[in-house]
């Protein structure tokens, strides 16, 4: 199975799953025929029994485009659909191979208000900003799998509903603008479908009415819905669902049947940690899995698992209560390192594992999370708490590069007796590339320096190729325009930089390493081309000027020890003047700036 495969799948059931619902089909879609219950159908009594107020499993109108082939598929699409019962959901391609589904209420969950929050993120609105406009307009998404999936997409089926009709051209031409394939119309059995082009590995579309679309692999050559209904395990759980049972934002149901032991024996042949052994031996004896997740309920999990037999279940429920009272001891031998701005996430934390419940009834074990009471105003400061983790981690990221250059700049020094000059010169003296690429080979990218022309211009025409190639050290991630550096030293009357000649050795720094600053960040609109021999002014008489336009509170510098530092802007500027020139023989008062 290749990872091209798998790859068309997801893109075309994410775009599936947009459907462009309410673009197109008919204002006036036609009623669907009640599903007719059926005498042999199989009902789960743990799982409660299919409501009256039931959906069909298909329209008994099938899309004029797809023809008269589509109407017979519909059709016996209804009669198996009648043969399984009043399921609220369509069952009429679930087999006796699908051992997992995954039922998922798109609409519902972006709704929910733990996950509008994180809707605001600016990584998430970039996100949804690439995919169409009407993106999750599907009301359901039911992905049936077999254990020959992990191969492979062969039995994967997933049917997509839709509260509003589908516009189908508009649906296959966003597919095919972003799809390595184009989807064409063709007939496959009885079926008028959309599918790649022969030997091409995709899924293919079957609209089986204007609300209603089916995506199966293209290795498939029947797409009759079954005959018989299944009669798994599963088909009997998913059949005997209610349209209450269905509403949650997520469903998984899984039953592994006569497949248990093969998966099991896979199972003990993998390489397993130590602390996960004990919960391995306990699963190993589940049969049945269902996973309902309510982000705004009352409980936002519920989770049963069914053993074999009693045993499995005593054990399953032994394992439970062992983590549960594992993960209260950690919390609890925490709580005295826990830092103020984390109190809010650990209180959490702790609500929520007395929430937990965990029952057994005979060989099925139930684990339930209450909703904690902070949990809503949590989630509405998600966003801000993202926010500033996001910061700290990017500040330590940006210290850790200016550690690593600076590191770079005294092994330089220990090479040539001195720190790299501001630039390099040519036989005319003129300034050719500049310190940051000098110290490449002491960054381990040696490679990349003895590709530049050394007696060329930063801005000569083989050099400036290799603009783009800047170490990500001299950036600041994202923020930082491409081949640009925000690292930067000073230059100017007293500062150990000079514009001309070579750089200044330790034994020059005569006011201490530790206190004379190597270089600093500066911001956006200040960076320049990193290849480029460029410094900032620095004047004695004015030690602010250099300062002003550097935006915030603090200024990131690393010094000459190698230590990086945030100083405050609103220092004394004859703290700032100090710090930058390194042969004033003038004391620091560090109690002032710390």
């Amino acid at each position: 199975m290749t990872h091209r495969r798998w790859s068309g799948w997801l893109l075309v059931l994410t775009i599936a799953m947009s459907g462009l619902a309410g673009c197109g089909g008919s204002e006036e879609p036609s009623a669907a025929p009640e599903a007719a219950p059926s005498e042999n159908a199989a009902a789960d009594p743990t799982a409660g029994t299919a409501t009256d107020a039931a959906e069909p499993a298909a329209d008994d109108a099938a899309l004029s485009t797809a023809g008269d082939a589509d109407a017979a598929t519909t059709a016996s699409a209804n009669e198996t659909s009648a043969a399984a019962g009043n399921s609220v959901l369509d069952l009429a391609y679930l087999g006796d191979q699908h051992l997992v589904a995954v039922i998922i209420s798109p609409q519902r969950l972006l709704a929910s208000n733990f996950v509008k929050p994180l809707l605001e993120l600016p990584e998430a609105q970039m996100g949804m900003a690439t995919v169409p406009p009407a993106l999750l307009k599907a009301e359901r998404v039911v992905v049936l799998a077999g254990s020959s999936t992990v191969a492979g997409p062969e039995d994967l089926v997933a049917l997509i509903s839709f509260s509003e009709p589908v516009d189908q051209d508009a649906l296959i031409t966003a597919i095919n603008d972003s799809a390595p394939f184009s989807l064409a119309q063709r007939t496959v059995g009885d079926a008028s479908v959309f599918a790649p082009p022969e030997g091409a590995e995709g899924p293919m579309l079957l609209f089986r009415d204007e609300k209603n679309i089916l995506l199966v692999d293209s290795s498939r050559t029947d797409l009759k819905p079954a005959a018989e209904p299944a009669t798994s395990e599963l088909s009997q759980r998913l059949a005997a669902l209610t349209a209450d049972d269905l509403d949650k934002d997520l469903i998984v149901l899984t039953e592994l049947g006569a497949e248990r032991e093969e998966i099991v024996g896979q199972l003990e042949g993998a390489p397993i940690p130590a602390m996960a052994a004990g919960l391995l031996s306990s699963l190993q004896g589940v049969t049945g899995v269902h996973i309902a997740i309510d982000l705004d309920g009352a409980t936002p999990l519920e989770l049963h698992l069914r053993g074999v037999d009693e045993k499995a279940g005593q054990d399953l429920e032994g394992t439970l209560r062992g983590l549960l009272a594992m993960g209260q001891g950690t919390l609890m031998n925490q709580q005295a390192d826990i830092r103020e701005e984390e109190q809010a996430s650990f209180e959490l934390a702790m609500e929520a594992l007395k929430g937990i419940s965990i029952a057994r009834d005979v060989d099925t074990v139930a684990f339930s999370l209450k909703r904690p009471a902070g949990l809503d105003a949590f989630v509405e400061n998600m966003p801000q708490m993202i926010a500033e983790a996001r910061a700290a981690a990017e500040q330590a990221k940006d210290a850790n590069s200016m550690k690593f250059i600076a590191l770079a700049m005294h092994n330089f020094h220990d090479t040539h007796g001195h720190f790299p000059p501001v630039a390099s010169r040519g036989e005319d003296s003129k300034a050719l590339l500049s310190w940051r690429v000098a110290i490449l080979p002491f960054l381990e990218d040696a490679s990349l320096y003895d590709i530049f022309d050394q007696k060329q211009a930063w801005d000569g025409d083989h050099n400036m190729d290799l603009v783009p190639h800047m170490p990500m050290l001299f950036g600041r991630g994202g923020d930082t325009p491409p081949g640009e550096s925000n690292k930067e030293i000073f230059v100017g009357e007293g500062t150990p930089f000079s514009i001309n000649g070579e750089g200044p050795k330790i034994a020059d720094i005569t006011d201490g390493t530790s206190n004379t600053i190597m270089f600093i960040e500066v911001p956006d609109g200040k960076t320049k081309t990193w290849t480029k021999p460029s410094a900032l002014r620095f004047d004695p008489k004015d030690p602010l000027a250099v300062l002003d336009e550097i935006p915030g509170d603090t200024v990131s510098v690393a010094m000459f020890d190698g230590s990086t530092r945030k100083l405050r802007k609103d220092l004394p500027a004859d703290t700032w003047r100090k710090l930058i020139q390194h042969q004033d023989g003038e004391a620091i008062d560090w109690t002032e700036i710390e």
